[in-house]
């Protein structure tokens, strides 16, 4: 085991847990700083209040999305934890291989299937049609990033099963770092 590995299986739990989830809390209070920062240039620098319609008008679907594959990670989680609680390295190894290449292809097939029918899935949720055409342009923009947040989510939640989360949390913010600065640099 790696020393930034937490090992569950023996030792005080209580001090364990309030080890690794502090990180995990730093990474939610992230994850809304930068969607704030987003929000923010965009409303100030990128074309006002219509663009900024438009970003929120995607943030049910977003949060849909982000939701359901978060929540299919965990599954990947369950599976390799429980082969490190029984030090099955093997079962380990094979759990984290099918979730990254699991990710992979479920985030291709979702950005096709959204960059094909952005549009229509916002004209579903009956986005104003004034912010239509922004809205469609940003939900297509997201989902080219998907096969990276899928691989981010199921790659988290590999590191997170083996008791390590403070990894996931500096992949967040330095991806953080970089989405507010290429927000400016982009504008």
């Amino acid at each position: 085991m790696r020393s930034r590995e937490i090992d569950f299986t023996y030792g005080n739990i209580f001090k364990k847990m309030i080890v690794f989830i502090i990180p995990l809390i730093l990474s939610t209070v992230l994850q809304l700083f930068y969607s704030s920062a987003d929000l923010f240039t965009v409303s100030n620098f990128g074309g006002g209040e219509n663009s900024m319609n438009a970003v929120g008008a995607n943030g049910s679907l977003i949060n849909l999305i982000v939701a359901l594959f978060t929540g299919l990670s965990v599954g990947a989680n369950v599976y390799i934890a429980n082969a490190r609680g029984r030090n099955d390295k093997e079962a380990a190894k094979k759990g984290i291989g099918t979730s990254l290449f699991l990710s992979l292809i479920v985030g291709i097939i979702v950005l096709l299937f959204g960059t094909l029918c952005a549009r229509e899935l916002l004209i579903l949720m009956q986005t104003p049609i004034n912010v239509l055409d922004k809205a469609t342009e940003y939900l297509t923009i997201y989902f080219l990033g998907i096969p990276f947040l899928m691989i981010y989510n199921y790659g988290s939640a590999c590191l997170r099963s083996l008791g390590d989360s403070k990894k996931p949390f500096y992949i967040l913010l330095l991806s953080g770092v970089f989405n507010i600065g290429f927000n400016f640099f982009l504008l």
